[in-house]
């Protein structure tokens, strides 16, 4: 048995285990059936329902998940892998630094600040281009900057780390 914990469009994160014919859904047992499997492609039929899926990875962890038409943007974690993520994120909380992600896809066009600036809450920390429109990044709260992760002309996709500020 495989176990994950998967989050979808950054939502509540949700147990996973998958045998060959049976899905369970934080403890719901789901039967599932692939009809075909193709490269990034499969379909399956859960409850009598088909559901066509074309996924793409993103990152590590992070895929995108065309199902039926509508777009989904997954994360997919062991269960280990989940739990070394949450002892980091809280371990940061407890530090009071806050790392600054891409809130989408696109290019850095600018930075504004350099390691060890002090910003303050709503000051600009960086230009993202996407879709062709430039869009200025603020600092959600006052702080130091402790760490830059990227630099002017790097190519990002969404959730990437920009920059940590403590």
């Amino acid at each position: 048995m495989n176990k994950y914990v998967v989050s979808v469009n950054k939502k509540n994160p949700i147990e996973t285990k998958v045998l060959r014919s049976e899905l369970y859904l934080s403890e719901k047992k789901v039967n599932y059936k692939i009809i075909s499997l193709q490269r990034n492609q499969m379909t399956i039929e859960i409850k009598g329902k088909i559901y066509n899926l074309v996924y793409s990875k993103k990152g590590n962890d992070n895929f995108q998940i065309l199902i039926n038409g509508q777009t989904f943007e997954t994360e997919i974690l062991t269960s280990l892998q989940y739990q070394a993520k949450q002892i980091i994120a809280e371990k940061k909380r407890n530090s009071g630094q806050e790392i600054i992600l891409a809130p989408m896809p696109g290019l850095i066009l600018k930075l504004s600040k350099q390691i060890g600036d002090i910003v303050v809450e709503d000051e600009p920390l960086f230009v993202l281009e996407a879709m062709k429109m430039e869009n200025e990044i603020k600092s959600p709260k006052n702080g130091r900057i402790l760490e830059i992760k990227v630099k002017k002309g790097d190519s990002v996709e969404k959730g990437t780390e920009i920059l940590v500020i403590e």
